[in-house]
């Protein structure tokens, strides 16, 4: 399982709203690009530090590993 649907699938849905806006708000993307990587989708290389970072200060834990402190 792709590490971003991974993740989605351990938070809850009030969680998983707050932390899709804001990653859509922070990144600049539409909702198609968000659908895509919720899906499994490629995510670019930029992006990867900016949905870590919503993670850390949401969850405690990153995504991807991008940034120092979280728990993968």
């Amino acid at each position: 399982m792709p590490r971003m649907e991974q993740f989605i699938a351990s938070i809850n849905i009030y969680d998983y709203e707050r932390f899709r806006d804001t990653i859509k708000t922070r990144c600049n993307i539409s909702r198609t690009t968000w659908s895509n990587w919720r899906n499994g989708g490629s995510i670019e290389k930029k992006y990867k530090p900016i949905i870590d970072q919503v993670a850390m200060e949401m969850f405690g834990r990153t995504v991807f590993g991008t940034i120092e402190g979280g728990e993968q």
